[in-house]
């Protein structure tokens, strides 16, 4: 989860009244059977067609007329927005609850929150804890109960705004359909013996993150004791979560959260052979002090963490340039979700030992192919084989095949790929994450992690055999 301060909150928002609002597409919904993988990006707006294809709108996610209750967590949120995206004839009989971070009863955004909710009989809002001053609720998903007795969990990385599902890059994870679980099917072993990224672990790992809602007041209780009722068994995904507090990282028995909780889902990821290199897009990074350490000993040992004991992995770290900015689909009015701070002379020091671990995406650099995409998060990793050349851009074999090439990225994304003479290899870890650079750290003098957010998720898919894709949903061949 990320730490921005209010004005940066209410910056985002005047962004957005700058934006105009997207189009309805105008197109079937997909069953959930003919989605060939659990992620998606978000579909562009200013984007032809054929550059969207097995992209994802909010209303494909929403618009289904069986969905009967609806759980929305989110950093931003604009409520109109979101009940425009139900279908038509049932949206009045949707029961929505909202569930937002500004905890403070004079805050503007918390007073226009109410104020829009109460023009709708069926929306709740509800309040996240938020025990530091500094925390935000960034987490971004949505649970989506039907009238067929089945459930969806989507976590995602776009804010509930207009602005993120227009014009920025945004990931989409979907689980299936979850259908209700048999009576006395119950798991009943316990925590240690779930098998990571097996729905069981999942499902654990989910209700543990809920129910760090109810610290103060009862909010997702009721949510997650219906959750416990369906059967998870069809989920392939590690979920990281985060909640404030300090969490004994060393301890197997419960859901680990932040970091350690990363840590150890990496280490049980299938690796490959070979020196691998870690890329990591970004679209926050905070201050992280004048020498490297925190970079190093709590970011750069949790993703280096695997089953293969080898040469410690290159780290490459994508963030957008002011131009790059300037050259997305939305201008400069993009760069509304992206930060970071250079003024002091601590803040000028850090950027001295960042600079040699920046790059860009091939298609924003000078020589590569078409224009700048600003991301809130980035999958086109997996639309295309990139390989990196000694100047530090990542260049595109197949520029002509980049999928998303003009749309600002505001997802941020990890993930591990081996490469060999004959260039990349298989992808080991894709994680789609929703965290700034910077958001938990060792609690001084112990071994726990002290967590200042709010809440936030991610989800790791972990495959000896995973490949990039470009232009559809399924795997190169």
């Amino acid at each position: 989860m990320g730490t921005l301060g209010k004005r940066q909150r209410l910056d985002e928002t005047e962004y957005d009244k700058a934006l105009r609002s997207p189009l309805q597409k105008n197109r079937r919904l997909d069953a959930c059977h003919d989605r060939k993988s659990p992620w998606q990006l978000t579909w562009i707006r200013d984007l032809p067609e054929e550059l969207n294809k097995d992209a994802v709108t909010l209303h494909d996610i929403l618009g289904d007329a069986l969905i009967s209750e609806c759980w929305e967590f989110n950093f931003l949120h604009d409520i109109d927005f979101l009940m425009d995206a139900f279908d038509s004839d049932t949206r009045h009989l949707v029961d929505v609850h909202v569930v937002h971070g500004f905890w403070k009863r004079e805050d503007p955004q918390r007073m226009a929150l109410s104020l829009a909710a109460s023009a709708y009989n069926n929306v709740k809002l509800h309040v996240a804890p938020m025990p530091e001053m500094f925390g935000t609720h960034h987490s971004k998903m949505m649970i989506l109960f039907r009238h067929d007795d089945t459930v969806e969990v989507v976590i995602h990385t776009a804010n509930m705004i207009a602005k993120d599902w227009t014009n920025m890059t945004n990931a989409v994870w979907r689980s299936p359909r979850l259908p209700r679980a048999a009576e006395g099917s119950q798991v009943s072993s316990s925590y240690e013996d779930l098998a990571i990224g097996s729905g069981d672990r999942f499902k654990a790992d989910l209700l543990s993150y809920l129910r760090c809602y109810d610290g103060r007041v009862l909010t997702c209780k009721p949510l997650a004791d219906k959750l416990s009722r369906y059967d998870f068994s069809a989920v392939r995904a590690a979920l990281v979560a985060s909640a404030p507090g300090v969490h004994d990282g060393h301890d197997l028995s419960h859901t680990p959260f932040g970091w350690s909780a990363m840590k150890r889902y990496l280490k049980a990821a299938p690796c490959q052979a070979g020196r691998a290199e870690v890329v990591v897009q970004i679209s926050s990074i905070a201050t992280l002090g004048g020498k490297d350490s925190w970079l190093q000993e709590t970011l750069f040992d949790a993703l280096a963490s695997g089953q293969s004991k080898g040469q410690r992995p290159r780290f490459k770290i994508v963030f957008p340039t002011a131009d790059e900015v300037r050259r997305s689909l939305d201008g400069y009015a993009s760069g509304g979700s992206i930060h970071t701070r250079i003024q002091s002379a601590q803040q000028a020091q850090q950027m001295k030992y960042l600079q040699p671990i920046l790059h860009h995406w091939a298609n924003d650099c000078d020589d590569g192919a078409g224009t700048s995409v600003v991301a809130h998060t980035l999958l086109e990793w997996l639309c295309a084989r990139l390989t990196l050349d000694d100047s530090s851009a990542l260049r595109d074999r197949r520029p002509e095949q980049w999928k998303k090439q003009s749309g600002s990225a505001h997802q941020d994304l990890y993930t591990i790929q081996r490469k060999s003479d004959a260039g990349l290899g298989p992808t080991d870890v894709c994680e789609p994450f929703q965290a700034s650079m910077g958001w938990s750290s060792k609690a001084f003098g112990t071994s726990e992690d002290r967590i200042v957010g709010g809440g936030r998720l991610d989800l790791a898919r972990a495959s000896p055999t995973g490949r990039p894709v470009y232009d559809r949903n399924v795997p190169i061949r």
